[in-house]
This record gives structure tokens, sequence and C-alpha cells, in this order.
């Protein structure tokens, strides 16, 4: 029988309303939805991937390198469908519940979470057919460099099984708040590397403040693994709302996420700044640790032995309406 844990915590950045998406999007010739087929469209089946509008462009979030079009894109009603940790807990929950035997990848507070490349090569071998792995990183809010990327790509080509599938969940791309100051360009996703069994799955909810509309989706080069994707989600979800559907492709217009986007990572430098100002502040602060956030909308910290996480996080919460998750939620405890 397979058994799903009790799914622990969930975040995303700052919700948008209806009225701000509509704004954004007029600045990409968007229309006024009573001015256009959307109060009369039928409210049945719409297109059943995805529209050709909407998964066109998620089609343009990667490089031309990549070769995404939207035929290699399926759209889903979010993203939740070796893996790193500590990391989203679908990543690895979903697979072990189907009896998947998994290895993790962990990232280690005493290199600063870096993804160790040499580490993960000790753990595949030719049996592993998929690596997954999350970018940027929830809840460390640290990101893998194209060259890790490259690195990750090139251990996988030598270690693994012939065809072996890297999955990147990429829902917090292109939140990039706080690189360093010697980094070349923004992490790419991992489709932009041309690797041929490359997947990368990302949604509206996180980088984009619209968990609202609850639309994600899933892309690939390889054609296979998108027909199959499709097959499975026809038992299930069928389509994404079509009214979703619509307001998505608006939210994707070149303008329209662009702003979304400037918006976003002005508000999460802001909350890292007051993040990293309390901490400096508070007293005993050499007991409390953290890797400097770089993308994203989460951090991890480490509270220094002997405190109670789950108590400090009750206590943060009653007395400030601050809400935190504690490390059981990513099975550090």
């Amino acid at each position: 029988m397979v058994h799903f844990p009790a799914f622990a915590v969930e975040q995303c950045a700052d919700s948008i309303s209806l009225k701000q998406l509509l704004s954004y999007a007029a600045a990409d010739g968007a229309g006024d939805l009573e001015k256009t087929d959307f109060m009369t469209r039928r409210m049945t089946y719409l297109d059943i991937r995805g529209s050709t509008e909407l998964r066109g462009n998620v089609a343009s979030l990667y490089a031309p390198e990549a070769n995404i079009s939207p035929e290699n894109v399926l759209i889903t009603a979010t993203t939740s469908s070796a893996c790193t940790l500590p990391t989203y807990q679908q990543l690895h929950d979903v697979p072990l519940s189907f009896g998947v035997k998994v290895s993790l990848w962990k990232l280690r507070p005493d290199n600063g979470g870096r993804h160790d490349v040499t580490e993960l090569e000790s753990l595949l071998n030719k049996e592993t057919r998929l690596v997954i792995i999350n970018n940027p990183n929830n809840p460390t809010g640290q990101t893998i460099s194209t060259a890790t990327l490259r690195a990750i790509v090139e251990a996988v080509k030598a270690h693994a099984a012939p065809g072996c599938v890297i999955l990147s969940d990429e829902v917090y791309r292109p939140l990039f708040h706080s690189l360093p100051a010697d980094a070349p360009e923004p992490p790419a996703s991992i489709l932009d590397l041309g690797y041929p069994h490359a997947v990368a799955t990302g949604s509206l909810s996180k980088a984009y403040s619209l968990a609202g509309l609850r639309v994600g989706w899933f892309a690939s080069p390889r054609a296979d693994i998108i027909e199959a994707a499709a097959l499975r989600r026809d038992y299930n979800v069928i389509s994404v709302s079509g009214v979703d559907d619509m307001l998505a492709a608006r939210a994707l217009g070149p303008n329209a996420r662009r702003q979304v986007l400037e918006r976003n990572v002005e508000l999460a430098r802001g909350n890292r700044e007051i993040l990293k100002s309390w901490i400096s502040s508070r007293p005993g602060r050499k007991e409390i640790r953290w890797t400097e956030t770089q993308g994203g909308t989460t951090a991890l910290l480490y509270l220094g032995e002997g405190v109670d996480d789950e108590a400090f996080c009750r206590r943060l919460c009653e007395e400030a309406g601050v809400v935190r998750a504690h490390s059981t939620s990513f099975a550090l405890a």
C-alpha cells in the first residue's frame, strides 16, 4: 500500500492580487478581460496540455540553447508531483512512497550548504536512473552555479545509468536576489545546458507570487517523458482550469513577469536584511549560524546547542506573529 507522510511545510513569495496581475499584464498589450472572449468562453475542458500561449511563454523562460518549444512543455496543477537534503519534502517522500531506493545528497552547514559534486559521485551507480536537485534550494536559499550544474551533468554521464534523468525543481527560479559579487551570471536552468535527459519543473506559486492560480509546468527536450507525464496526468487532474490558464499566460508575458520579479527580488532582499540584522543583534549571537541566502524566499538557521527549535518556532508565532518551520519539517532533527 502506498503511504504518504503528513506534509510538513509550505511557503511562497508574498502573493499579488488579480488587480495587480492585470495591471502588470497591460504592459504586454493584454486587453481588458471583458473585451476578450474570457467572459463568453464556455467553461469546458480547454487545451488539455495547456494553451499554446501559456506553453509558449513558459518555453521563453529558457535559453535558446535549451531548444524548448511549446511542445516540450506540459502545464500542470502546480509542480508538486539521488535527492538533495534538506529540500522540499515531496522531492524525496514521493519516490519513497512508491518503494524507490533514495540516496540523500546532503548539504552540510560546515561548507556553507554548497553542493559537493564529489559526494554526489559517491552516491551514483549504474542503477541510478533519476537525480533530483532543487535550485534555488528550499530551505537553505543556496543556489547551484552554472559551473556546478555542468559538473553534475558530467558526473551523471560518467557514473549513473545510461539515460539517467536529472530533474531540477526550479520553482524559486529566477528569484536570485543576493548572488555573490563574483558570480559571472545568474545560475542557468538545467535545460539550458543541453543535457538531453533533463527535466525542469516550475510554478507560479513561488517566485511569481500567484499560488492562488494552481498552475505549474513540466519541461523537457525528451518528448517521451512529456508524453508519459501527460498520459498519467489524464488519470488525475486532466487539465488545469481554463481561467487559471488564461491568467497564467498573462502573468508570464515578458513585461508582466519582469515587474513581478523586480517586486519580489526587492521584497526578498529587504526581508533578508531584516533577518541578518536580527541575527547580528542577538545576545550570544555566536550560537546562531546561517549561510546567507542567495535566492528564493527561505533561509535555514542553526540556533545552537540545547535550543528547542519547535518551542522557539511556536513562541515566535504566538508572540510576534512570525511563522517559521522547525527542523523536523526538513528531516533535520
